[in-house]
């Protein structure tokens, strides 16, 4: 009888039956679970422990789980057959094939997607809920951004362009360095005072040979007076000339004192120096604007970061998300001891809300027996099946509720 299943939803899924016949070194094992708590699979190493769990992985999760050797040597095909809930799951596996049928209470075969349906029993941590104790922090952080579908590609992006760009921004205000101030001054026309000191070096020529020549002539003056009877007539002469040139001498301009050229060179130096420091420090702020608009750019990108990891709703409490990684109760998720990082990787199993109650636990010897009753505690609280598998000796008197294994099969008392 097959149709389409319109199953109602179920609160919750349990593992009721379970028989495995050709996978690996199992031998046509049947195991009938508890409903919740600790359900350990003991046995020695290489004796099929962990095959079961290979199994149950193979008949929910489907073909990608399945590996060339995963048959029985000897045998042309594997079968596995869970009862999950008022649901009988079946999967038989060849070398060519893997069939998949699960049937409800009724009888009724569901014929559409039933992988699909199996995929809604559980989430990324059913068959490893322990990733934390295994991953380094920049790990945790991504398992736990993609569980929540967390993305910061865009602003990381952003944040890494912006931060290169203030980078670059950075070395060129250091390579330019901060602007020494420098006292204003005025620039000076020196070629003006230069060619008002040489009109004045002029005029004093000009009154220097003036000056020759009226010595000269009241050299002759005195030449004269010593034969005036004889150069009267020349002496006169002599004496409207000397009058005439110190009327031409007092004509002439007079010269002022010269400028000190040292001094109006050293101002213009000055004011060059000014208008290098007004260059560099209209240079210099303008990149220091720039740095500052970038700064305010990142600190809005990662307060975009901040304020979207604020509205996460976290699945556990106590555990939050930070640029940085992961905190629960403040302490970094390097820190966590190896206690916390398992209850942790153990309540987000549960808090992203499988259907099915159960999850599957390997290598249990890693537990001490204050970790294994802790547990229990805690797997029957929530309601959860913690299959877990232990390499131990098996002991003359069985313990209850442990399930022991042995070159593939199940011992029974």
């Amino acid at each position: 009888m097959s149709e389409q299943l319109n199953f109602k939803e179920t609160p919750e899924f349990k593992i009721i039956g379970l028989q495995i016949d050709g996978i690996k070194k199992l031998k046509a094992i049947e195991m009938k679970p508890e409903e919740s708590g600790l359900i350990q699979i003991k046995g020695k190493n290489k004796q099929g422990k962990t095959s079961i769990l290979d199994a149950l992985e193979i008949l929910i999760r489907g073909n990608k789980f399945v590996t060339h050797d995963m048959i029985q040597h000897g045998k042309d095909k594997a079968e596995i057959i869970g009862k999950i809930g008022e649901y009988t799951i079946k999967r038989v596996i060849t070398e060519s094939s893997n069939r998949l049928e699960i049937v409800n209470k009724e009888g009724f075969q569901m014929a559409i997607k039933p992988q699909a349906f199996l995929d809604t029993l559980i989430n990324e941590l059913t068959f490893n809920p322990r990733p934390f104790l295994d991953k380094k922090p920049e790990e945790k952080l991504k398992f736990m951004m993609d569980l929540l579908k967390i993305d910061f590609t865009e602003i990381d992006n952003q944040l890494t362009e912006t931060e290169q760009e203030r980078l670059y921004l950075g070395r060129e205000i250091k390579s330019i360095g901060k602007p020494i101030p420098v006292d204003k001054a005025e620039k000076i026309d020196i070629t003006r005072l230069i060619n008002f000191n040489k009109e004045q070096t002029e005029k004093r020529v000009t009154i220097d040979k003036a000056k020759d020549i009226v010595k000269l002539l009241q050299e002759k003056e005195k030449d004269y007076l010593e034969k005036i009877s004889e150069l009267q007539k020349e002496l006169e002469q002599t004496k409207q000339r000397i009058e005439n040139g110190k009327k031409y001498l007092s004509e002439l301009p007079q010269p002022e004192k010269e400028k000190d050229l040292s001094s109006v060179q050293k101002q213009n130096e000055q004011a060059d120096a000014y208008l290098r420091y007004l260059e560099h420090q209209k240079q210099y702020d303008k990149k220091q604007s720039a740095y500052e608009q970038l700064n305010e750019k990142i600190t809005i990108l990662r307060e975009s970061k901040k304020k979207k990891l604020a509205e996460t709703k976290m699945p556990i409490s106590g555990l939050e998300i930070r640029e940085n990684g992961l905190y629960y109760n403040n302490i970094f998720c390097e820190n966590w001891s190896d206690s916390e990082g398992d209850l942790i990787s153990r309540e987000l199993c549960i808090a992203m809300n499988p259907k099915l109650k159960a999850m599957f636990i390997d290598r249990g010897e890693t537990y001490d027996s204050d970790s294994l009753k802790e547990l229990e505690i805690w797997a029957k609280e929530k309601n959860i099946q913690a299959f877990i598998t232990i390499v131990d000796d098996i002991p003359e008197k069985h313990e209850p509720g442990v399930f022991y294994i042995e070159d593939g099969s199940l011992i029974k008392d």
